[in-house]
């Protein structure tokens, strides 16, 4: 999620680092970037023909700002994960909290490296991309090399009250 602050890993993402992690199927698809509190991102967990890809965008920000940023070494690490990935067919599903695309959220709030993402994902096919950040249902699409691909945005699976309808709301595929 977001990360207004700098805090111990234990202190926030490692709370869900069994969640967040490569299984043993997709961990030899991954490097680690050896950088806490995002050293075990990206993550591949495959199931099946699944695979599950996690990016973490959640960066420290100053305040009345909420963007986030996976940086150059995360990209990397996403495009190699990606290429190893292709040869296998499976169908890949990148979930990230920030919207991937440019211009889906306002400039205080978008993922400031989403042109370079975009890019990214212009060159290694995926097959949906999930993304929460903007407490809403959208539905975007972006431009793979060989078909385009949904990005989702979904609303808050435990959000009671807000401005933003529906609420508390999950979503099958």
């Amino acid at each position: 999620h977001d990360a207004y602050v700098a805090i111990a890993p234990e202190q926030g993402i490692g709370t869900w680092s069994a969640y967040m992690r490569s299984n043993a199927a997709g961990a030899a698809y991954v490097q680690s970037l050896a950088e806490a509190p995002y050293a075990d991102f990206p993550y591949v967990r495959i199931i099946g023909d699944l695979a599950l890809i996690g990016v973490a965008s959640g960066v420290p920000t100053p305040p009345f700002s909420a963007q986030g940023t996976l940086g150059g070494a995360q990209r990397n690490a996403l495009e190699a994960a990606l290429k190893a990935l292709a040869p296998r067919g499976l169908c890949t599903v990148l979930m990230i909290h920030h919207p991937p695309l440019p211009d889906i959220s306002a400039p205080t709030r978008d993922l400031t490296d989403a042109a370079e993402l975009a890019a990214l994902l212009g060159r290694h096919q995926i097959h949906l991309a999930l993304h929460g950040h903007n407490h809403r249902n959208e539905l975007n699409w972006g431009a793979g090399p060989e078909a385009p691909f949904p990005v989702v945005g979904v609303t808050s699976a435990s959000m009671a009250v807000s401005a933003h309808a529906p609420l508390a709301q999950y979503n099958l595929y």
